[in-house]
């Protein structure tokens, strides 16, 4: 089926680093249905810049929705065309709405990558954007702000992309770096999957040593694509560990779906469940009843709860 027409209301940002999975990252999006000419590679820096770039090709395209996402995301088969559906269920006041991904340095699914944003709503996001300092989280400061003047989020379970897999061992050790100071408190659970994966993965090996400099360095962990290079460097000198050859055209994302034991109720958009931000759960709840009918609602959010408990059981049990 020619999906073209159904996307002539999208327009697409790539925030580029020069990631290793730029050129895969492009070819997932393209194999949804998206026309060349629709997607726009953004290399500004820092991120902040680069957001502001990526609200302004928006505003000025004729386009409905804005999708984002970095060159270190990889679409998943047949999730595109599905996300831009859900994104049409939100009220027409909401700024966007975000899905989640597998990530490769937490080991499993987690709120963050590619998001839909309502372009009408994006001039007085561009405004606010600009008014704020540079920040290690910038994306989020703008959608909780966003949010607290009448425009909320929505976020919903299914896992649409894989992110940070197959990048160079330079961007793992700084993304780790990072994630030592922006996700402290998740640090127990990414030692976890280090543990788990070290000995069939060397970059989990690099995760631990950009965790251990981080804290030791007392590391900043700003998010800049352009720190800590020469850290990255001595780091995988010390640890004897050469750097990767350049892009790979494709991931087997199939292979790593069951690698990281992601269930097919994670991936599918059948039972969705909803969490809107800065509007409590019963808004999702309400707009559910309204899309589904009771009973539907009811046996979505059972079935939805119910496979996640079993999917962690038997993540527990494997160990």
């Amino acid at each position: 089926m020619n999906l073209k027409n159904e996307y002539n209301s999208l327009i697409v940002t790539v925030r580029s680093a020069g990631e290793r999975t730029e050129v895969a990252c492009i070819r997932s999006i393209v194999s949804e249905g998206i026309g060349q000419e629709q997607i726009h590679i953004v290399k500004e820096a820092p991120f902040k810049k680069a957001l502001e770039m990526c609200f302004t090709i928006a505003i000025e395209s004729d386009a409905k929705w804005l999708l984002t996402l970095d060159a270190d995301m990889i679409l998943l088969p047949d999730t595109l065309q599905k996300f831009l559906t859900e994104a049409e269920k939100i009220p027409a006041n909401y700024l966007q709405i975000q899905a989640k991904i597998l990530d490769k340095i937490f080991g499993d699914s987690r709120k963050g990558g590619p998001r839909l944003y309502r372009v009408e709503h994006l001039k007085k996001a561009l405004t606010i954007s600009q008014s704020l300092k540079d920040h290690i989280r910038p994306e989020s400061n703008i959608i909780n702000r966003m949010g607290s003047e009448g425009y909320p989020s929505r976020y919903m379970s299914p896992v649409i992309a894989l992110h940070d897999f197959e990048q160079y061992h330079r961007d793992i050790y700084r993304k780790a770096c990072v994630h030592a100071v922006k996700h402290l408190s998740k640090l127990p659970e990414i030692l976890e999957q280090v543990v788990r994966y070290q000995q069939a993965d060397e970059d989990y090996r690099v995760i631990l040593k950009g965790i251990y400099d981080s804290i030791s360095l007392n590391m900043e962990g700003m998010i800049d694509y352009r720190e800590y290079s020469k850290e990255a460097a001595a780091a995988l000198s010390q640890m004897k560990i050469n750097e990767k050859s350049d892009m790979p055209e494709s991931i087997d994302i199939q292979k790593v779906l069951e690698i990281y034991s992601v269930e097919k109720e994670e991936v599918n958009f059948i039972n969705v469940m909803y969490k809107d931000v800065p509007s409590n759960r019963i808004d999702g709840i309400k707009e559910s009843l309204r899309q589904k009918g009771v009973l539907s609602t009811l046996s979505s959010y059972a079935g939805s709860f119910l496979s996640k408990l079993g999917a962690k059981v038997s993540k527990i049990g494997s160990k």
